[in-house]
């Protein structure tokens, strides 16, 4: 079952609300396909605050980071470099890659860094924004680590496209990306590299 966490309403305190955004994403990654409330948004930032606390929790100023929103991009990079130090790097160079799913080419993501079978952490965590999670006509089912049988998971303006390339990108394991979904309520769910994601048809139970 996914923590509840109670939200920030003030400034995004990079020492505590970094702590439970942390615990939050964690608590995403490892158990995929649960929705887990995010405690705090960056509201300094120009846009995607949810998205951005999550940067600024993960990233550092050794981080590659690339964005590509429909509008904003340049101006939340820049917040993100004075904040904590990140790097803007092209996607396939990008260890954290952040675009809105109605505006993220699939070939985007078949670009990230996957890492090696040396250094599998290499791989790169891409973050897609979507409408919702928990309704929407796309309905994935997920098996592997950290999966109850029977998980799935709804999406609102996640195209299906994306989680092909996604597939791709994976298919190499341990060599791979992680996915994080953030939706503009503040929730996140992962899709780590270890899962199998298949869409669920129209109708079925």
């Amino acid at each position: 079952m996914a923590l509840v966490f109670h939200r920030s309403r003030s400034r995004f305190d990079p020492i505590h609300d970094s702590q439970r955004t942390f615990r939050a994403v964690l608590d995403a990654l490892s158990s995929p396909g649960t929705i887990v409330p995010l405690p705090a948004r960056d509201d300094e930032a120009p846009i995607e605050g949810w998205a951005t606390a999550i940067l600024r929790t993960l990233c550092d100023h050794d981080t590659r980071l690339a964005i590509e929103l429909e509008a904003g991009s340049a101006d939340l990079l820049r917040h993100l470099q004075q904040r904590v130090g990140v790097v803007g790097a092209p996607a396939e160079r990008a260890d954290f890659f952040v675009s809105a799913a109605s505006c993220c080419a699939p070939e985007w993501l078949t670009r990230l860094s996957r890492g090696t079978l040396t250094f599998p952490d290499r791989g790169a965590t891409a973050i897609l924004l979507v409408d919702a999670l928990g309704i929407g006509p796309l309905r994935l089912a997920l098996r592997g680590p950290g999966c109850r049988p029977g998980t799935t998971l709804q999406v609102q303006g996640l195209p299906w496209s994306l989680l092909a390339a996604r597939a791709a990108a994976v298919a190499s394991y341990p060599c791979g990306i992680d996915l994080l979904i953030v939706d503009a309520a503040g929730q996140v769910a992962g899709i780590p590299r270890s899962t199998f994601v298949e869409r669920v048809p129209e109708g079925a139970r």
